[in-house]
């Protein structure tokens, strides 16, 4: 991940704050030629999440936590 975000010019914890994890995983989709794992898109939410928020609850600290979230927003969307 940390050679991710060195591809998408993403540096430090304030620059991963003011990011968006959609915009993130579709950017480095565009650069790497094809569709990354929506796992990726997770963790992204995860690390975002926790520079936004470095007291976020220790289960809010694990990107799975952020795949049932994105898998039940899904099913809510459908």
């Amino acid at each position: 991940m940390l050679r991710d975000l060195a591809r998408l010019k993403v540096d430090s914890i304030a620059q991963l704050a003011k990011a968006d994890p959609q915009t993130l995983y579709d950017r480095l989709c565009k650069i790497t030629g094809h569709r990354q794992d929506p796992c990726v898109l997770d963790t992204f939410t995860c690390a975002v999440a926790q520079a936004r928020d470095p007291h976020l609850p220790a289960q809010k600290r694990k990107w799975w936590y952020w795949s049932r979230v994105r898998k039940s927003s899904q099913k809510k969307n459908h």
